[in-house]
């Protein structure tokens, strides 16, 4: 038997964010990374279904944007001579 711990708000929902997260970026990556492997409809249904979550996904989206923007722009001022 588990040892009585008292928990937050934020630990005691740990166990389902461990679940979460891995199903929401395997949904994301079968989308989004590995050749489309779903189709939109398949992905908007599991997003409507709460299989993934929503807002998790698009952060996902937006670091993935960012991060190219960023080596897309430091890829040009690396071509520049500042000197």
């Amino acid at each position: 038997m588990l040892p009585l711990v008292i928990q937050g708000k934020c630990e005691a929902l740990w166990p389902i964010f461990r679940i979460s997260h891995p199903r929401s970026r395997y949904i994301y990556d079968l989308f989004y990374r590995i050749r489309k492997d779903i189709s939109k409809e398949l992905y908007e249904f599991c997003l409507d279904q709460d299989y993934a979550d929503r807002n998790l996904i698009t952060k996902w989206k937006n670091v993935r944007c960012l991060s190219f923007i960023s080596f897309e722009l430091g890829a040009k001022t690396d071509e520049v001579d500042l000197a």
